[in-house]
């Protein structure tokens, strides 16, 4: 449909963009069309990303969001959640253009979405619809209570779902107001008994424990020098590539010399000299010969990312922008944008008796000097 000169070739462009002749000639003398970013609907292309990626919406929760809002598509319809869930994955919204199998670079002039924001999309997207996968990014952010979506039974490993309990009645200003007592109930507990922990857990006092611990995180981090973090933790990775090539390297060439004794054995057997079975020994060559690559691919791997530098200190400073960024709207943010940010900070939250936690860290903070119990 398009190629790396960036000239339109037929065909519908993605909401977002428009097909326009901009005075360009081919050399038959016909007017090129050229696609171009529509202002107006890019911006519903970025509030499309900003819901799902920020706020965590899902794809039908999005639609009808753009419904309410009057948004309609080029055809004059309302988004589905079908059409939503096509353009959280089209990547030509990134500056790239395809023609068949052939991927451009990116085109600034084209670019709606920054690629980081568009690859947090995929990997929210993949984790939502991943079976038989613990799933830690919530599949929506409704609700006022904070960890849905990863929060677990220190006990028996199981999720902890939401449920409303009773009522809780508070007295303000002479006036009283009824809201709904929300817990995290343990499935296993209540429903087959296969837990020694406790049933339920008040969500506002879970949530309140978490929130200090994420504000004493991010108040440590506040405080850490960007330049001389990120150096340090450059080294300390390029280090530890070195123990894992030093001990590729070493597999690699035990599995070379049992691959070389081997295939001796099989010019043996060509020459008569050998007893073994011919069919057996070729099949263990094989074999050999396939650990061979796998280890001598793992060499290659481990070597690239020592090499690769610059790009492994871009990756840690775009991580450390990111938890600044995350630090500095915290307490000001949402319950929706809340959630997605301990999403990306944290895998899991198990919780035992007495709400002793224990958290399993997407980032690992000591790495930056953070200290996680200060």
């Amino acid at each position: 449909m398009r190629g790396r000169s960036g000239y339109f070739r037929g065909g519908t462009a993605p909401y977002g963009y428009r097909i326009e002749k901009q005075g360009r000639f081919n050399k038959k003398n016909h007017e090129l069309y050229e696609i171009m970013i529509d202002e107006e609907d890019s911006v519903i292309v970025q509030k499309i990303f900003d819901l799902y990626v920020s706020q965590g919406y899902g794809s039908q929760r999005i639609a009808s969001y753009l419904s309410n809002q009057g948004v309609k598509t080029h055809k004059g319809k309302n988004f589905t959640n079908g059409t939503i869930n096509n353009m959280i994955q089209n990547r030509s919204y990134t500056g790239v253009l395809k023609s068949g199998d052939t991927v451009s670079d990116i085109f600034p002039h084209l670019q709606i979405i920054d690629p980081d924001t568009f690859e947090a999309a995929q990997k929210i997207r993949q984790s939502r619809s991943k079976k038989g996968v613990e799933r830690t990014v919530p599949l929506n952010t409704r609700g006022s209570s904070l960890l849905s979506g990863n929060v677990f039974c220190g006990h028996c490993g199981g999720r902890l779902t939401i449920t409303t309990n009773g009522k809780k009645y508070n007295r303000i200003d002479g006036e009283v107001t009824v809201k709904p007592r929300i817990r995290y109930v343990c499935y296993a507990k209540t429903r087959h008994k296969q837990c020694d922990g406790q049933t339920g857990y008040t969500a506002g006092k879970l949530d309140n424990i978490i929130n200090e611990v994420v504000r004493r995180l991010f108040d440590q981090f506040n405080d850490l020098p960007k330049d001389s973090i990120i150096e340090q933790r450059y080294l300390n990775q390029v280090a530890e590539y070195k123990v894992q090539l030093k001990s590729a390297n070493a597999s690699y060439k035990i599995l070379l010399s049992e691959m070389k004794e081997l295939e001796a054995e099989v010019l043996k057997v060509i020459r008569g000299e050998s007893t073994l079975n011919s069919d057996l020994l070729n099949k263990l060559y094989e074999e050999a010969k396939e650990k061979v690559e796998q280890s001598k691919e793992v060499v290659r791997q481990i070597e690239e990312q020592i090499s690769s530098g610059e790009k492994m200190k871009d990756s840690l400073s775009k991580q450390f922008d990111n938890i600044k960024t995350w630090s500095d709207m915290y307490d000001e943010c949402g319950m929706e944008t809340r959630k997605m940010i301990l999403s990306n900070i944290m895998h899991k939250v198990k919780v035992s008796r007495d709400y002793e936690i224990e958290i399993d860290m997407a980032i690992d903070f000591e790495d930056f000097g953070v200290c996680l119990n200060g």
